[in-house]
């Protein structure tokens, strides 16, 4: 005679062997299981709901203004809770089984895990129960609540147990160097630029007429006769066709007054090839330029020029624009690109970073909250691209059981349970459409006992 637990089990197996096997009728014709059979449909879940019920008590809500943002899993009868931290501000709720709704006394945050230990006021509440230290299995069958609390979620751990080391941040921005940008706005007086390089006196200056018509004297008629103005035209040089080997002969320069940068740069370029001579041809354009006519161009800005902004990330929250200039991070200066790129790379997702802007004459302070890479790039990886909903802070855990239940972000802090019902880890973390990571009990009992 078998045990209830060990009767459910049983049952467990032959619902996971039936699962393997072609059911007969339409499914069978058609290769497929029916819905309800599936891992997840309702036929194969009400086989594990009976347990999950006997536990359920032990799963409360996390509510913020009224809304539910995560699960918490009761730690003790008197009302200690854990829950996943970063989903919540310090505004919120915590509604039980019962539908009754406290009032947390006592907020502590492990942030190197972002577990959160609440305390509320209640007696007798219904503890888990903990399966000990020992590790799950690959491929063992686990189950969860989802993110209504009632119902329940099945699938099975899918990778060995690991450490998730924490990702850099990111701004969700593209960058260039700003002195590598050039616009109409960096020249003084274009127009007297324009006429000085009409006069040819020395070869770049016939070079440069050959792209500038008299015929598009008047800006405004070349745009509405939707022709490019003169100061189109040599943008377009200067992006394109300056490129050319020949810009850098001694015949095109000479009469032009080259700076010992300049000179040092353009002889390091000569030794490169491919896309790295590519990229600092551009910057000899606009170094060639300033020689040839100081006194026109004004000097190139230091810092990082922001060019794309991407949607929803943290940088547009904060208000910054596309042509936006960087000119320092945190209080440090910058003078390129990469040196933005290594001070946001020494901060996490959820970090803020203070940006000194220039726009046009402004000089603007705009606080970015750093988000993932990921998030902001989801094109990068195919499995972000689909995922749809996934947890804010994927990254940086000491360890983590990692399985494939499908619950979404909102049930983040319930249990994650054997099929004993005891409790295995904490669901911390949904991080793409196929995995989810749990923080392992002996991790969360010795984070418990520092936060009390």
């Amino acid at each position: 005679m078998f045990s209830s637990t060990k009767s459910f089990i049983l049952k467990a197996f032959f619902i996971a062997l039936f699962l393997s096997v072609p059911s007969s009728g339409n499914a069978a014709d058609t290769g497929y299981l029916d819905r309800s059979e599936r891992v997840n449909g309702w036929n194969t879940r009400s086989v594990f709901e009976p347990l999950y019920e006997k536990h359920r008590d032990s799963v409360v809500e996390i509510l913020e203004d009224g809304h539910q943002i995560a699960l918490g899993t009761v730690v003790s009868e008197d009302g200690y809770i854990v829950t996943k931290a970063s989903e919540f501000g310090m505004a919120l709720e915590v509604r039980d089984a019962k539908n009754k709704v406290y009032v947390p006394e006592f907020i502590s945050v492990d942030r190197d895990n972002d577990l959160a230990l609440l305390k509320i006021k209640a007696d007798g509440m219904q503890a888990v129960q903990w399966s000990g230290d020992a590790t799950p299995s690959m491929g063992q069958w686990m189950i969860s609540p989802h993110e209504d609390e009632t119902q329940v979620r099945v699938g099975v751990v899918s990778a060995v147990q690991r450490a998730i080391p924490k990702k850099p941040g990111a701004l969700g921005v593209q960058l260039m160097n700003a002195a590598d940008f050039l616009s109409l706005n960096s020249f003084k007086d274009f127009n007297e630029f324009r006429l000085l390089v009409e006069q040819k006196k020395r070869p770049l200056d016939q070079f440069l007429a050959e792209f500038m018509s008299p015929d598009d004297l008047d800006p405004g008629q070349a745009a509405e006769e939707n022709q490019d103005s003169p100061g189109e035209r040599i943008l377009d040089l200067l992006n394109r066709t300056m490129f050319r080997r020949s810009l850098f002969n001694g015949e095109l320069l000479e009469g032009v007054q080259l700076s010992e940068p300049t000179e040092r740069l353009m002889a390091k370029e000569a030794s490169l090839e491919g896309g790295d001579r590519f990229q600092y041809r551009s910057v000899l354009n606009l170094m060639v330029l300033e020689d040839a006519f100081p006194e026109l161009i004004i000097p190139r800005l230091k810092g990082g020029l922001i060019t794309g902004v991407r949607p929803d990330s943290g940088a547009e929250k904060a208000g910054v624009l596309p042509e936006d200039v960087v000119v320092s991070v945190n209080g440090i200066s910058v003078m390129t690109s990469s040196d933005i790129i290594q001070i946001v790379r020494q901060h996490g997702p959820g970090e803020k970073l203070n940006l000194k802007i220039h726009r046009g004459e402004q000089e603007l302070v705009k606080t970015v909250t750093l988000g993932y890479f990921d998030t902001a790039f989801p094109e990068q990886d195919v499995n972000i691209e689909l995922s749809g909903d996934i947890s804010e802070r994927r990254t940086g855990y000491q360890e983590v059981i990692q399985h494939e239940i499908p619950i979404p972000p909102k049930a983040m802090g319930g249990p994650l349970m054997d099929l004993e019902g005891k409790v295995v880890g904490v669901n911390i973390a949904r991080y793409n459409r196929v995995t989810t990571f749990a923080l392992p009990a002996a991790l969360v009992r010795a984070s418990i006992e520092k936060l009390k």
